[in-house]
């Protein structure tokens, strides 16, 4: 099995490559190790860390070598596995003019293969020579880095899902109220009907919320169980703030 003899200085994990070529494995193998060494789950900071070692790696072997044709392979496959978005050691001037380094984020377009495009996107806006989509792409990659997107980049537009609105059985609840006089309870409960705060939907006896006309109930409303309603009002009556 061949060696490595790779001068290790410069690399800040050189236990992983002071072993055969054949058995530096794959990106999957970096990543476990990674993880492994420094507890750390994130998968940006493990290919920028594989990413330095590449580089440096492949000026230490001869470029007919099998170690530099590995090294090779594995850049390779960092670049086609991901985008890099943002540059390493470059200097940009934010808003108020101050001068601030952008952080390099790496997308796993394998995992994620929407992405891939809106990526793209992003490293043209960042690299467009006008300063206000520069520095657009520049904010719209730090929003990625936070699972943030822009809808309008995406070729299909994203629309947001419709917000079902609560709904409650309006009979078990008063009759759970009428337990316990001395909380008014159901007094304010009849007071917020009767001011049009709230209305009640007659079929089945369901509570809705004012101005929300009821088709289908499954699209409009969730059902919320007496229980958890009930706990939710209680809590409200009940409340003593701490002086």
């Amino acid at each position: 099995m061949e060696s490595s003899n790779a001068n290790t200085s410069g690399l800040k994990y050189p236990e992983y490559w002071n072993r055969p070529y054949s058995a530096w494995g794959t990106l999957t193998a970096w990543d476990k190790f990674f993880k492994e060494k420094t507890r750390n789950l994130s998968l940006q900071d493990s290919r920028l860390c594989l990413t330095n070692e590449l580089e440096i790696l492949e000026g230490k072997f001869g470029p007919c070598t099998n170690q530099r044709k590995k090294v090779v392979a594995l850049l390779r496959a960092l670049k086609k596995g991901s985008v890099s978005l943002g540059k390493r050691k470059v200097d940009h001037e934010n808003d108020d003019g101050n001068v601030c380094e952008v952080e390099e984020l790496y997308v796993d377009v394998n995992e994620f293969p929407e992405l891939l495009k809106y990526c793209q996107s992003i490293k043209e806006m960042q690299e467009n020579h006008i300063d206000e989509i520069s520095q657009s792409g520049r904010h719209l990659s730090i929003l990625l880095k936070w699972s943030v997107v822009d809808s309008k980049l995406f070729k299909i537009p994203v629309t947001p899902p419709t917000i079902s609105r609560p709904a409650l059985n309006l009979h078990n609840l008063k009759v759970i109220f009428k337990e316990y006089p001395g909380l008014q309870a159901d007094n304010i409960l009849d007071a917020l009907i009767e001011d049009k705060k709230i209305g009640i939907v007659r079929t089945n006896g369901w509570l809705e919320w004012l101005g929300l006309k009821k088709q289908n109930h499954d699209d409009y409303f969730h059902s919320v169980d007496t229980y958890t309603a009930l706990s939710a009002i209680m809590s409200v009556l009940l409340y003593n703030p701490v002086q």
